[in-house]
């Protein structure tokens, strides 16, 4: 027996006993009504390979990503894909465009918060990475990277089969550590010459006490409200 190929309860079962071959006698009542619950089942798995930010590595800087993961089982050709971003990153639209070699050209997309879902990605079933089909590669533009240097968060993965107009998860995968971007750049200020004045004290003379320092310098980033500067 094959399960469903979505985490999906199964239609009832009917258990019968017969004392011969022929089933013309039975030894028991029939038994109707059984089922397997879909809270008994879990969805296959999906590898998140990798997350890729094209346009830029930098903190905050608004980029395209690119995302690429292989899901185990088939999904329709009316299917859906769901990626949620890590927390992180900011998806600041409420479309997006999509660019893909491995999707249909009438896949589309659209953001809800932290949440891209793609329509009909498949002009055909794809058949899943358990039967040999290829990694898919998704480009998604739209976001921010994170305020700071730090890990982009937990991105999760979903593939869904309608059944009846009503979707039902297939694979998922989370992955974590996928991306992380590069700090940005404190500038000190200098004169029409050149010459650094990032740093002014009212004297340079050896042993004084109670100097005033000021430090001139411009950033390239905001600082988040309760973020702090270390001198």
């Amino acid at each position: 027996m094959t399960l469903p190929e979505q985490v999906k309860s199964t239609e009832t079962f009917m258990v019968e006993l017969y004392d011969d071959i022929l089933l013309t006698s039975k030894i028991a009542e029939t038994l109707t009504g059984l089922t397997i619950d879909e809270t008994l089942m879990s969805p296959g798995a999906i590898d998140i390979i990798s997350l890729t930010a094209d346009t830029s590595t930098t903190i905050q800087d608004r980029t395209t990503y690119t995302i690429e993961f292989l899901p185990d089982n088939p999904i329709y050709a009316d299917s859906e894909i769901q990626i949620t971003f890590g927390s992180n990153i900011n998806l600041d639209s409420t479309s997006c465009t999509l660019t893909s070699d491995t999707l249909d050209v009438s896949a589309t997309c659209v953001i809800v918060g932290s949440i891209v879902t793609i329509s009909n990605p498949f002009d055909t079933t794809y058949v899943g990475g358990l039967d040999g089909a290829a990694n898919i590669i998704v480009t998604i533009d739209g976001g921010n990277n994170p305020d700071a240097e730090m890990d982009a968060g937990d991105f999760t993965v979903q593939t869904f089969n309608y059944v009846a107009g009503l979707p039902y998860v297939v694979d998922e995968g989370t992955a974590s550590n996928l991306f992380t971007p590069d700090r940005g750049v404190i500038f000190p200020n200098t004169d029409s010459s050149g010459t650094d004045t990032g740093l002014v004290t009212e004297t340079f003379i050896t042993g004084d006490t109670n100097v005033l320092y000021e430090w001139h310098f411009d950033i390239s980033h905001d600082v988040p409200v309760g973020g702090f500067i270390v001198i």
